[in-house]
C-alpha cells in the first residue's frame, strides 16, 4: 500500500525506572535532575539514539514523524518509519503527551488514558524495542510503517502469531545493508488488512496491522538482520538489553562527573559527553559518526578534530586506540597513487575516498595527543607506520619547495562543491593546513628519533625549517595578519575567514596576537563566528534562502559553524578576551538545553538573525561541534593541560563568570583525578585527589589582574591542595612539598579589550540581490489559465529509460526507483502572455529531502531550437553528451525541482527555485512536472521551434538546486548508474520532438 507518511510513530511504554547518574551530584544541588528532559505537551524537539555500532534512531519528542530522516537507519539506510499505536479506537496523540528523554530511552506519558510508551535502542543488536503499558486492560491495534519502497512487490512479508518478516527485495543486492526486517510482539497477534491513519503521511509503506484484544502490557521489538533468523526469546530478555544498555551509559557518565554551582552548566556538560559518545560508533571498525542524521558514517578531519574531545578529555583510551587503528587500517597504501599516505576523508560502507588534505595531519596529531594523555608508549610502536607513511605520502606528493603543503580548492575542511566548481575555493595553500602539517612534521621527527631512523629526522628538520619560514608569506603587506590563504601564483587571498583560529597550538605558536585583534573584531558574534566577514562581497547571511541562492553557496561563505565558536575559545583565553570566550560558551550551553535537538549543537547557525534569533541548521547533532565545546572546557576554561611525555601536567584555570564552584573527573594516564575549584573575592583553591603516587610536574596558571602568576613543582602524593591569595598576591603551598618555583608574568595584551563584531542586517549583501540573470517568482511559474491553446505534444515510449546502449541500470538504493527516468510525454500550450509545460513520466519520487519540490531524482534537460544552423550541440550539465542528429538547442532548459534557462553558451537567462511546497513544478503522485514561463523570455516563438528532452537521474551534490545529470558508470552502486562508462552518456532517456 503506497501512502505518504509525514511523520510516523514512536511507540508506547511503561515508565521505565531510570537509573540515575545523577546521584553522584551532591545533596546541596537543584532538584533538577541533570540526566532528564522533562518537556511539555507539544514539544517537537528531535531527538538521537545510537545502538553504538552501526544503527541509529531518529525521533521528535512529542509528534509524529516530519522528516526523511527519522525513523531506524543502519550502515546509512533507512529501514523502519514508525509505529502507529492505537488504544481502545484511539490514535495515541502525542502531541498530548508528558516527554521525558533520558540516555537510554524516550517516554511518553498519557496521564488521562493511563497509558505510557518506552522507545529504546539496544546496544549492538539493531533492535528498537516499544514497550506499552496501560492501567487498564487495554484492546491494542499496530499499524506499522516501513521503508525501503512504497510498492507491494518492493516486499515480502510473512505474518504468524507474534511475528511479522519483512524481506526488503530492494535491499538484498546491496552488500552493506539489513534486507530482513522483523517485528516481534510479546503476544500473539490478529492481522488486520493495512489503513492509514487519519494524519498528513510522508511516504513510506503501510503493512497489515497487529491488533491484541486487551492487555496491560505489549512489547514490540523491530530489529534488523542481514539474514532472516529467528528471534532468540528467553526469560528476562527485555530487562537484560535494556539493563546493559543503560550499565554502559553509567559507567560512561560516570567518568566524566562535573558538578558545579550552575546547574544548567552541569546538565549541558553530562548531556553533551552522552551525545558524543553516542556518535563514536563500529561501523566500519571504529569511529566517530561526522554528524546526525545524514552524515552517520565517518569523516576523517571530523574524526580528528573530534578527537581530543570524543575520547581523551573523557579517557576512552581503548575507543581511542581503536579509532586510531580504524583509520590506519584504511590508509591509503598505494605507493603510486597521489594520496599515498593519506587516511579517507569519507568512509561509508561501500566507498573510502581520500580527497582532503587536512585529515591526514590532523590523524597524526591525534597520534601524538593519545599519547601526552596516556602515555602509553607501545602503543607508538602500532602507529609509527601509519605516521610514517603518512608523512612520506606529503613529502612526495604535495609539498612544495619551501616547506610548504600544497591542496586542490576543495581540499580542506571548507570543501562544498557545486555544478561549477567549489563555493569557497581555498587553493593551493590554506594557513590551517600549514599549522597542522608542521604539527604533523614535528611528530613524525620525534617518532624517527624514537625509532632510529636519523635520514629521516635530517629530512623533516629541513622541511620544518622551511615551512617556519614560509609561513611569512602569509603575513599581509600591512604586517597586522596571517592571511587565510596562498594562491597557485603566490599572492595573497584578501577574504577575512576564521581558519587561523582553528589549530589549537601544540609546538609552536599558532594564530599571534596581532592576528588576533585584527581579524576578532571582524568575525567573532556574541552568538558564534563568522565563517566569512559581513563586509566581503560573497557574505551570505543565511543557510536557506530558496530562490536566491542554494544552500551549499552559503556552506562557508558567512554562516556560522558551531565548532568554529568552540575552537575559538581557546585563542580567546589564550589572549585574555574573555568576554569573547563567555559569550561563545554560553551560546553553546543554551543550545544543549534549550534549543535545536535534545542534548546536543547543531552544525550549524545563521550569521544573521530571524525573528530575533539565529536559526539553527545542518545536521541536528555534529561531532566536531560537541567536541570542541568539549574540548575547550577542558583545555581552555577548567585549564587541564596533560603532556605525559614529558611527565607534566599543566592547570591554568580561567573560569568564566558566575563559575565560581566546580568538582570535576579528569583521567591523566591511567589514572583518575578528581579536581575541585573554589573561586571567592580574596583565594582561589585548587584540590586534587588521584590514586597514583608517579611523580608528575606540575604547572598551576592562574590570571590575576594584569599578571599570570606561576607555580611549578614535583608531586608525589595523592592529595593535594593549593591556594592563591588574591590580596596578597601569593601561593600557599603545603609544607611537605619543599621544591617549588614561583614566577609572575605581565600580561602584555589589554584584557576584554577587543569589540564584538555587530551584525548589520541593513547592509546591502550581493547574495541577498540575487544572481544578475532574472528571477522568476511563484506566481509566474503557476499562471495556468485553463484556456490554454496546445502548440506541442509529443509522446514517448515506455521502458525505453535505459541509455542509447540499453544497457543502463538505475543506482541501487531505493529511492531511485524504476522508471524516474523514464518520459512518456511532452505538451506545451500557449496562453495569452506565458507559455504552459507539462512532462509526464512512468514514475516520479519524493525522497521528502525538499519537500518544496514535490519530487527528486529525475533531472530534464529541454533542448530548444529556432533555427537549425545556429546553437549548441553541448546538453551540458555533465551529461557528458550532444544533443541528437543535427539537432542544436539556442536556448536549453534544466529541470529539476526548479527550472534554469540559459542560452546557447550554457549562460543563465532565468531561474526559478521553489520557496514553499505551494510553489513546486512537480508532483510525485500524479507523475507529472508542470509550470508556466513568460513569453518574454523566449526570442521567438514556440509554435514553430524544434524540442529535444534529455531525461538523467539529478546530482544536486548534496547542496540542492538545479545540480547535475549524475553520473553512469560501467558499473553501477547505490549512488550511481550502472552500464555506461566514465566518460560515456550520463542521459537514460530521450525525447525527439518535430
Amino acid at each position: 500500500m503506497k501512502v505518504s507518511v509525514v511523520n510516523m510513530c514512536r511507540l508506547i511504554l511503561t515508565s521505565l525506572s531510570i537509573l540515575l547518574i545523577g546521584s553522584c551530584f551532591s545533596d546541596s544541588e537543584s532538584d533538577t535532575d541533570p540526566t532528564v528532559f522533562d518537556l511539555p505537551p507539544g514539544s517537537l524537539r528531535e531527538i538521537a539514539y545510537t545502538d553504538k555500532q552501526d544503527a541509529h534512531w531518529v525521533t521528535r519528542s512529542g509528534g509524529y514523524n516530519s522528516s526523511p530522516w527519522h525513523g531506524l537507519t543502519a550502515l546509512k539506510r533507512g529501514y523502519f518509519e514508525d509505529l502507529f499505536i492505537s488504544a481502545d479506537g484511539e490514535l495515541l496523540p502525542r502531541e498530548e503527551a508528558l516527554v521525558s528523554i533520558t540516555p537510554a530511552s524516550l517516554i511518553r506519558n498519557y496521564p488521562g488514558l493511563g497509558i505510557s510508551e518506552t522507545w529504546t535502542l539496544l546496544d549492538e543488536r539493531r533492535m528498537l524495542l516499544v514497550e506499552l503499558e496501560a492501567d487498564q486492560a487495554t484492546h491494542w491495534n499496530i499499524q506499522p510503517a516501513i521503508l525501503g519502497g512504497n510498492q507491494t512487490e518492493d516486499f515480502e512479508i510473512r505474518t504468524s502469531g507474534q511475528e511479522m518478516n519483512v524481506v526488503l527485495n530492494r535491499m538484498l543486492d546491496i552488500p552493506s545493508s539489513y534486507p530482513h526486517l522483523k517485528l516481534w510482539f510479546s503476544q500473539p497477534m490478529s492481522w488486520l488488512p493495512a489503513e492509514a491513519p487519519d494524519l498528513q503521511l510522508y511516504t513510506a509503506f503501510l503493512t497489515a496491522r497487529a491488533e491484541y484484544s486487551a492487555s496491560h502490557r505489549l512489547v514490540i521489538a523491530i530489529s534488523l538482520n542481514k539474514d532472516a533468523e529467528r528471534m532468540k526469546i528467553e526469560p528476562g530478555w527485555i530487562e537484560n538489553a535494556r539493563s546493559k544498555r543503560q550499565q554502559r551509559i553509567d559507567k560512561r557518565a560516570g567518568t566524566t562527573i562535573l558538578r558545579s554551582n550552575l546547574p544548567e552548566l552541569d546538565k549541558a556538560i553530562f548531556w553533551a559527553h552522552h551525545s558524543l559518545d553516542g556518535l563514536v560508533m563500529k561501523q566500519l571498525g571504529k569511529g566517530i559518526f561526522a554528524g546526525l542524521p545524514w552524515f552517520d558514517d565517518y569523516w576523517g578531519r571530523d574524526a580528528f578534530i573530534s578527537f581530543t574531545g570524543a575520547v581523551l578529555v573523557s579517557g576512552q583510551y581503548e575507543d581511542a586506540r581503536q579509532i586510531l587503528l580504524s583509520f590506519a587500517d584504511l590508509q591509503n597504501k598505494d605507493e603510486f597513487d597521489p594520496d599515498y599516505g593519506r587516511v579517507p576523508n569519507r568512509a561509508q560502507p561501500d566507498n573510502i575516498i581520500y580527497n582532503t588534505t587536512d585529515g591526514t595531519p590532523w590523524f597524526v596529531r591525534s597520534v601524538w595527543d593519545y599519547y601526552r594523555y596516556s602515555n602509553d608508549e607501545k602503543f607508538l610502536d602500532k602507529m609509527w607506520p601509519a605516521v610514517r607513511r603518512a608523512t612520506e605520502g606529503s613529502l612526495m606528493n604535495w609539498v612544495d619547495a619551501d616547506g610548504l603543503l600544497r591542496h586542490a580548492d576543495a581540499d580542506t575542511w571548507m570543501d562544498a562543491k557545486g555544478p561549477d566548481g567549489p563555493w569557497s575555493p581555498r587553493g593551493d595553500r590554506a594557513i590551517d593546513i600549514q599549522f597542522i602539517w608542521r604539527d604533523q612534521l614535528e611528530i613524525t621527527k620525534r617518532l624517527a628519533q624514537i625509532y632510529g631512523d636519523f635520514e629521516l629526522v635530517e629530512q623533516l628538520q629541513q622541511t620544518i625549517t622551511s615551512c617556519n619560514a614560509s609561513l611569512e608569506k602569509f603575513r599581509s603587506a600591512d604586517g597586522n595578519h596571517l592571511v587565510d590563504h596562498l594562491n597557485s601564483d603566490d599572492s595573497q587571498d584578501s577574504q577575512i575567514r576564521p581558519n587561523v583560529f582553528l589549530v589549537p597550538q601544540l609546538f609552536h605558536e599558532t594564530c599571534d596576537w596581532s592576528t588576533f585583534a585584527t581579524l576578532a573584531p571582524q568575525l567573532i558574534t556574541r552568538n558564534g563566528i563568522l565563517s566569512l566577514a559581513q563586509d566581503d562581497s560573497n557574505f551570505h547571511p543565511y543557510h536557506h534562502q530558496p530562490g536566491l541562492y542554494v544552500q551549499d553557496a552559503a556552506y562557508h561563505n558567512g554562516i556560522i559553524w558551531t565548532w568554529n565558536s568552540a575552537a575559538s575559545i581557546t585563542p580567546s583565553i589564550q589572549f585574555h578576551q574573555y568576554h569573547y570566550a563567555e559569550a561563545l560558551f554560553n551560546n553553546l550551553t543554551e543550545q544543549i538545553i534549550e534549543r535545536g535537538a535534545i542534548g546536543t549543537i547543531a552544525e550549524l547557525t545563521d550569521a544573521w538573525p530571524r525573528e530575533g534569533q539565529l536559526h539553527l541548521s545542518g545536521t541536528f547533532s555534529q561531532a566536531w561541534s560537541l567536541a570542541e565545546y568539549l574540548r575547550s572546557l577542558y583545555q581552555d576554561i577548567l585549564g587541564i593541560q596533560p603532556d605525559l611525555s614529558e611527565s607534566h601536567v599543566t592547570i591554568a584555570p580561567r573560569l568564566l563568570k558566575k563559575l565560581k564552584e566546580v568538582t570535576f573527573k579528569h583521567p591523566i594516564g591511567e589514572d583518575e583525578w578528581e579536581i575541585e575549584y573554589q573561586d571567592s573575592e580574596s583565594q582561589f583553591d585548587i584540590i586534587i585527589s588521584r590514586s597514583s603516587h608517579e611523580e608528575l610536574k606540575l604547572s598551576f596558571e592562574l590570571f590575576a589582574d594584569v599578571e599570570v602568576t606561576h607555580l611549578d613543582l614535583s608531586w608525589k602524593g595523592t592529595k593535594l591542595h593549593i591556594r592563591y591569595e588574591k590580596q596578597m598576591g601569593q601561593w600557599t603551598v603545603p609544607g611537605d612539598i619543599e621544591d617549588y618555583v614561583v614566577t609572575h608574568e605581565d600580561v602584555s595584551v589589554p584584557p576584554n579589550s577587543l569589540t564584538f563584531c555587530e551584525l548589520d542586517i541593513t547592509r546591502e549583501v550581493p547574495a541577498m540581490m540575487g544572481p544578475e540573470h532574472r528571477l522568476l517568482s511563484e506566481k509566474e511559474l503557476s499562471s495556468f489559465s485553463g484556456t490554454a491553446r496546445s502548440i506541442r505534444k509529443t509522446s514517448d515510449p515506455a521502458g525505453d529509460d535505459h541509455g542509447l546502449n540499453s544497457r543502463f541500470t538505475y543506482p541501487t538504493n531505493p529511492q531511485f526507483e524504476n522508471g524516474l527516468s523514464d518520459i512518456l510525454g511532452f505538451e506545451v500550450k500557449q496562453g495569452s502572455d506565458h507559455y504552459e509545460f507539462e512532462l509526464n513520466f512512468s514514475n516520479l519520487v519524493d525522497p521528502g529531502w525538499h519537500p518544496e519540490y514535490g519530487y527528486q531524482l529525475t533531472y530534464c534537460a529541454i533542448g530548444i531550437s529556432y533555427n537549425s544552423a545556429t546553437g549548441t550541440k553541448e546538453l551540458g550539465k555533465n551529461s557528458q553528451s550532444t544533443f541528437q542528429s543535427a539537432f542544436k538547442a539556442d536556448q536549453i532548459m534544466y529541470i529539476s525541482g526548479g527550472v534554469l534557462l540559459v542560452n546557447d553558451n550554457h549562460e543563465p537567462q532565468a531561474e526559478y527555485m521553489p520557496r514553499t511546497v505551494a510553489g513546486a513544478i512537480g508532483d510525485a503522485e500524479t507523475d507529472r512536472i508542470m509550470f508556466t514561463l513568460p513569453q518574454d523570455l523566449f526570442p521567438e516563438s514556440l509554435e514553430t521551434a524544434a524540442f529535444q528532452i534529455a531525461v538523467g537521474c539529478q546530482d544536486d551534490h548534496g547542496g540542492a538546486g538545479i545540480g547535475d545529470f549524475r553520473p553512469v558508470q560501467a558499473i553501477g552502486s547505490e549512488w550511481m548508474g550502472g552500464g555506461g562508462s566514465e566518460t560515456g552518456s550520463n542521459v537514460y532517456d530521450w525525447l525527439i520532438g518535430p
